[in-house]
């Protein structure tokens, strides 16, 4: 900042015409007196109290991830009903990576993906829960996420 502030200064100097060297010099040498003297040797370094490395976090094993073809289609289904069509959550309890659902609901013949919806369906939906968005959702077996993008695109002009 303070290398900066002074450069700035010599180039208004230097645009003015002025020679800057002269007032550069009295500035800096009025910012080295006033600036704390440091010490610049190095820190001594104390050894670590006893018993220090256990208590160090030890970072969390890696779970080993499931294929996605051997996610059987119930096992699919229940899945994301029971965690509300959630990505994140369904791949955690099945044991998949999000990519890795993402891959097993392309090959599922009964997922749904709400790019698939239409804008009558999507109203219909919401209309039949007062317009909330989370129960629509839920009845039309999509996450929120992507009826929220689906929403989104179809209400976008066409260009």
């Amino acid at each position: 900042g303070n290398v900066r502030e002074l450069g700035n200064v010599v180039r208004r100097l230097a645009l003015l015409g002025e020679d800057p060297r002269p007032r550069v010099l009295s500035q800096l040498e009025a910012l080295l007196a006033i600036a704390p003297q440091h010490s610049f040797s190095p820190p001594t370094l104390e050894p670590p109290p006893a018993g220090y490395a256990s208590r160090q976090a030890k970072p969390a094993p890696r779970r080993r991830l499931r294929n996605p073809a051997k996610v059987s289609e119930e096992e699919l289904q229940a899945a994301l009903k029971a965690h509300g069509y959630r990505m994140r959550k369904t791949a955690e309890a099945l044991g998949l990576s999000r990519i890795g659902l993402y891959r097993r609901l392309e090959a599922s013949p009964n997922a749904r993906k709400a790019a698939d919806l239409d804008l009558p369906e999507i109203e219909n939906a919401v209309a039949a829960v007062d317009g909330d968005l989370e129960a629509a959702a839920l009845s039309l077996r999509v996450s929120l996420m992507g009826l929220k993008r689906r929403i989104n695109t179809l209400r976008r002009p066409s260009r």
